[in-house]
């Protein structure tokens, strides 16, 4: 009985922290989401991994004139 009290407590103080910081929870999230997918696709697919960079690279325009 005791460990479940002090389990929902430390649940409470996570879910209020995170009620707090949520956006950089959420940005924290994608960029390890976004770091392991283009790992996993560099490891299996290195080819669809260059033609997405390139798309992306072109698409936010980091290509010079």
């Amino acid at each position: 009985m005791k460990n479940t009290i002090i389990a929902f407590l430390v649940a409470a103080a996570f879910f209020a922290f995170a009620v707090q910081w949520r956006p950089f929870i959420i940005v924290a999230a994608v960029v390890v989401a976004v770091f392991f997918g283009m790992r996993w696709l560099c490891r299996y697919h290195p080819y669809v991994a260059v033609f997405l960079i390139s798309f992306l690279r072109g698409l936010l325009g980091s290509r010079r004139w």
